[in-house]
C-alpha cells in the first residue's frame, strides 16, 4: 500500500514538472524612410529609388501605412514619374530612426 501511494505521488509530481523553455528573438533596428506626398496624380503613379536602385511604387511606402527599411548612412533618394525625376533629396539615416520625408513636385 505504501508503495502504491508513493508510485502515485512520484508520477503527480512529475508531470506537473514543466521543462525549461527558451526565447529567442531579433531586432531588426535598421532605420526607416516613408513618404509624406503633396503630388498630383495617385501614389501608384510614382517610383521610388535609393541610391539609383529601383524599389517599387511609392504608395508602398506612405506614411502610417508601412516603412522603407535602409542600412545605416547617407542615402540618395529619388521619386521618379512618368516625366523623370520629380523630387531628389539626400538623407543621413541612423539605427533605429524613421524618417519621413516630404515629397513636393520641383514645378
Amino acid at each position: 500500500m505504501k508503495w502504491i501511494l508513493l508510485l502515485t505521488i512520484t508520477i503527480g509530481l512529475t508531470a506537473c514538472v514543466q521543462s525549461p523553455t527558451q526565447t529567442t528573438t531579433t531586432v531588426d533596428n535598421r532605420p526607416r524612410v516613408a513618404f509624406d506626398e503633396k503630388l498630383p496624380g495617385e501614389p501608384t503613379d510614382y517610383t521610388v529609388f535609393v541610391d539609383g536602385i529601383s524599389y517599387g511604387l511609392m504608395s508602398q511606402y506612405l506614411v502610417d501605412e508601412a516603412t522603407l527599411r535602409l542600412v545605416e548612412g547617407t542615402h540618395l533618394i529619388e521619386v521618379e514619374g512618368a516625366s523623370g525625376v520629380i523630387f531628389s533629396t539626400t538623407v543621413f539615416l541612423g539605427a533605429s530612426s524613421t524618417r519621413v520625408i516630404k515629397v513636393v513636385s520641383y514645378e
